[in-house]
């Protein structure tokens, strides 16, 4: 059984790290964790690669107050294959500048840039999200922010969220009572599965 870095294996399955499961001796999985962690370490903390799954929220940095200036933050978050990543926007007002060339969102996914972001409303030549939503052209999709030096006024930047999107998903199967499996292994222990969505075999 070949789990994640932030689950071990106990009894051919695999739990989260904080289960008690995981603190039965098993050296191979910590050190296995170790190195993960001084992997992302000495990644860089402008770059974040976010682990493949079907949904979750990322925000500009110190959201909800003011970002700092002179920043630059990127995600590269990543679905299974076969899903596409939409993106919308609960939050957004960054510094307007033209073609938003000081402080912005780009959204990139295929080699190609979605949209570039700012502000807090769309004009002749910047464009904000506002209720729209972007889909990526493949299961990546990479997330910049960036601001410049200075900002005359406080802006408090962003907060979206996303999800995997496709044709595949169907309703989670329970295999056994209490456990919830999703892509072939078992990584929640929850008592009900209703409402999550997984891709079909």
């Amino acid at each position: 059984m070949v789990c994640w870095p932030w689950f071990c294996s106990y009894n051919n399955s695999c739990f989260p790290a904080s289960s008690s499961f995981c603190a039965r001796g098993n050296d191979f999985w910590q050190l296995k964790r170790l190195f993960v962690l001084l992997a992302v370490l000495c990644s860089g903390v402008r770059s974040s690669i976010v682990p493949q799954k079907m949904y979750g929220r990322i925000t500009s940095p110190n959201f909800p107050k003011v970002y700092p200036n002179h920043k630059e933050k990127i995600w590269n978050i990543t679905v299974p294959k076969g899903y596409s990543v939409r993106i919308y926007f609960t939050h957004f007002d960054l510094e307007l500048s033209y073609l938003c060339e000081y402080d912005y969102v780009k959204l990139s996914s295929g080699g190609k840039t979605l949209a570039t972001l700012c502000g807090r409303g769309s004009t002749d030549t910047e464009e904000a999200p506002g209720n729209r939503t972007y889909i990526s052209a493949d299961n990546r999709l990479v997330v910049v922010f960036r601001s410049d030096y200075s900002n005359e006024k406080p802006f408090t930047g962003f907060e979206a969220f996303y999800a995997a999107e496709g044709e595949r998903l169907a309703p989670l199967q329970v295999e056994e009572p209490g456990l919830l499996w999703a892509w072939q292994f078992p990584v929640l222990s929850v008592p009900e599965a209703a409402g999550v969505g997984q891709r079909r075999k």
